[in-house]
């Protein structure tokens, strides 16, 4: 889930990506801009309003700027490209494709891998406010932008502990 200031609105808006492999040049994502934050036992979660979702197609092989810069646009997400990082996700039991990224820990976008069982996360996009300022504590979830699990992951994703989360610099969106 991706998170994004709207000031036309004065809300956020929010963004849920997943990967498909309809063609060799293109990375083809899907957006759900509808919805709201939903608090569960163990974690924020994302409650789609709709559940209908915009497509947008990123060059697999496009920079970081390019790949923001598509996923802010299809969200009409009104935030600077330095308010988004690119987080890896690892789960210990999983083996994903790399792709460079960076990490933070305001709000989140998965975007999932439509080849496995199910789907499984393989990238967090990250929306950060321009006024943050301060350490970020990756153990608690911050109060205004909690950590997202999408209803899609298993509940023992939420693990932390057992993520690995790698910061890299970007070179390509996924090496399928």
């Amino acid at each position: 889930m991706g998170l994004g200031y709207d000031s036309a609105s004065g809300g956020y808006k929010m963004v849920a990506t997943y990967l498909s492999r309809d063609c060799p040049e293109f990375v083809s994502i899907s957006g759900d801009f509808m919805g709201e934050w939903v608090e569960t036992s163990k974690c924020w979660k994302w409650r789609s309003f709709t559940k209908v979702t915009i497509p947008i197609p990123v060059h697999r092989n496009s920079s970081y700027d390019e790949f923001v810069a598509s996923v802010m646009q299809s969200g009409d997400l009104d935030c600077a490209l330095s308010d988004v990082v690119i987080s890896y996700v690892m789960h210990s039991r999983e083996k994903v494709n790399p792709t460079i990224i960076n990490s933070d820990v305001r709000a989140l976008t998965y975007i999932m891998d439509a080849d496995a069982d199910g789907f499984r996360p393989i990238l967090r996009i990250k929306v950060v406010e321009r006024s943050f300022e301060g350490p970020l504590n990756l153990s608690a979830p911050p109060s205004r932008h909690p950590a997202v699990d999408d209803d899609l992951i298993d509940d023992d994703l939420n693990d932390y502990e057992n993520d690995i989360m790698i910061q890299l610099i970007w070179k390509i969106i996924l090496n399928i």
